[in-house]
């Protein structure tokens, strides 16, 4: 049996509603500054955290425990769940890819080049 409460996911799944929850309690009782707009799009994003932070737990866990040998499960689950919340936004944000893509092809054609940088 699978040991639940030593699994990245669970921790993941902590980490994202921690993160998005306190961003959608402050959206819907946050007061009359807080538009419409506001609300659908932090429903949105802790609807997304219920799916995505466990699932990026669950992903980069086990390679991160390898570079850092005294990190544990529970505890890189639970920080993964809480930036990756964060994080996604910025990484589907179109001027943000096209600028990783544009570096990443400077950057290979550097060493295919063999120039410095």
């Amino acid at each position: 049996m699978t040991d639940l409460f030593g699994t990245a996911a669970l921790w993941g799944f902590v980490g994202g509603v921690g993160y998005a929850g306190t961003r959608l309690a402050t959206a819907l009782w946050g007061g009359r500054e807080v538009t419409a707009r506001a609300r659908k799009l932090a429903i949105a994003q802790f609807g997304l955290s219920l799916i995505l932070a466990p699932a990026a737990a669950h992903v980069f866990t086990p390679p991160l425990l390898v570079v850092f040998e005294r990190a544990t499960t529970p505890s890189t689950g639970f920080v993964l769940g809480l930036a990756f919340n964060a994080v996604w936004p910025l990484l589907t944000e179109p001027a943000f890819l096209r600028q990783l893509v544009a570096d990443m092809a400077r950057g290979l054609a550097a060493r295919l080049t063999g120039e410095k940088s």
